[in-house]
């Protein structure tokens, strides 16, 4: 949740027809809306089962030290480098794998950066699609995504891939550096 509002992108209903779109929705008034990503939501296919986690400096996800609901205001502020012992490249939302409308599972790694419109004081989203080097992950859905703050490394781990005929549930752990 980012102050009173929660997000979603993609997913299936329930006559198996999976999602582009991105929605939001406001907690306190229960009204859902659609949101506008600045730089196209084209740039990703429709998805279901994938996941996401949080990725910014423990200053801005626990600001004065309070755990919980995630600021706008805090997010979209300044960088304390002091407590950056090693760069996060991409502060944002990183997302990573998924099933696609065909069924094959993705190993696509976005990023949803968020910054305050200066209009409207709400969330504003971009979309990057960061460069990746090394061994990729296997494509999968239905797995778990973690940033380890202290070591700045996001942790994938298990899911499914059913064209992995011998094995389709994994049971793997990968890092990302980021």
């Amino acid at each position: 949740m980012l102050d009173n509002f929660i997000y979603s992108f993609g997913g299936q209903t329930a006559t198996a027809k999976v999602l582009d779109d991105f929605i939001e929705l406001n907690v306190i008034t229960g009204a859902y809306s659609e949101v506008k990503i600045d730089n196209g939501a084209n740039l990703i296919e429709p998805l279901h089962s994938m996941a996401i986690c949080p990725v910014y400096y423990a200053s801005k996800m626990f600001p004065n030290g309070v755990v919980g609901n995630l600021k706008l205001k805090s997010l979209s502020g300044r960088t304390n480098w002091g407590e950056a012992k090693e760069l996060i490249k991409h502060e944002g939302f990183y997302m990573f794998g998924g099933r696609k409308k065909d069924g094959r599972a993705t190993n696509d790694l976005i990023i949803f950066k968020v910054d305050e419109d200066p209009y409207t004081h709400k969330a504003a989203f971009n979309i990057i699609k960061p460069k990746t080097f090394g061994k990729q992950p296997p494509p999968r859905y239905c797995h778990s995504i973690n940033f380890v703050q202290k070591l700045g490394f996001i942790v994938i781990y298990g899911g499914r891939n059913d064209e992995i005929n011998a094995a389709p549930v994994l049971d793997d752990i990968w890092l990302i550096k980021v």
